[in-house]
């Protein structure tokens, strides 16, 4: 359990403001001292690929950069294998819409505008270990689209074929309650290795990409079966 806490983050900060990155790994290096560097810590856009994403546990992305390219870098990155996170920093959340669609991309977490470095340090470190929250108003864009897929996700054929157990229901009902993993793994007398476990093959089956997608897609679900 020791080992799990002290273990290294390895990170690249992906930027094409230079100064802003260059400032962010300076400051992760300061304030958070398990957060490591990959290389120089800081790239370009253009500069990420299969081995940059392999030799880092997060990719911290910069919002301002064009949409279009942050979605498609945020899906390179989702979908690159050994786990790969991608953390959104500088995060208007006015821009809802925008933040979404980077959920949607694979995004695990992210850290608004002007955010004090430790609530960078700590949603990344959450990131890492598969904890995601979000604001009302970006939850709430999640979940109407969601809503706009339920004739896709929510027909009975998709019911069956997500076969949760009852342990991964109950979890699933307690992350629709916003609950951390410490709090469910103490709610249902299990360590937080076996909540962790059981979120992810939650998340395998129903094929959602976060817990706020997951969270969407129970909703729906207990919308149009009256569950």
């Amino acid at each position: 359990m020791c080992n799990e806490e002290v273990r290294f983050i390895r990170f690249v900060v992906v930027s094409d403001r230079a100064e802003a990155g260059q400032n962010l790994c300076a400051r992760l290096s300061i304030e958070g001292p398990s957060f490591v560097p990959v290389g120089s810590g800081r790239v370009g856009v253009s500069q990420i690929d299969s081995q940059v994403c392999q030799a880092a546990d997060l990719i911290l992305i910069d919002f301002d950069i064009e949409p279009q390219v942050a979605r498609e870098l945020t899906r390179r990155v989702s979908d690159s294998p050994g786990g790969t996170r991608a953390v959104l920093f500088d995060v208007d959340e006015n821009r809802a819409g925008a933040v979404a669609d980077l959920i949607e991309a694979g995004a695990s977490a992210y850290v608004v505008i002007e955010a004090p470095i430790a609530d960078l340090v700590r949603i990344s470190a959450m990131a890492r270990e598969g904890e995601f929250a979000c604001s009302p108003q970006v939850a709430f864009e999640v979940f109407r689209r969601v809503s706009r897929l339920s004739s896709q996700y929510l027909t009975s054929e998709w019911i069956r074929s997500s076969q949760l157990s009852k342990r991964e229901v109950e979890i699933l009902q307690l992350l629709s309650l916003n609950r951390d993993n410490q709090s469910i793994a103490d709610s249902l007398f299990l360590s937080v290795a076996t909540v962790k476990n059981h979120v992810h093959k939650l998340l395998s089956k129903l094929g959602a990409r976060s817990r706020v997608e997951a969270v969407a897609y129970w909703q729906m679900h207990r919308r149009n079966t009256g569950a």
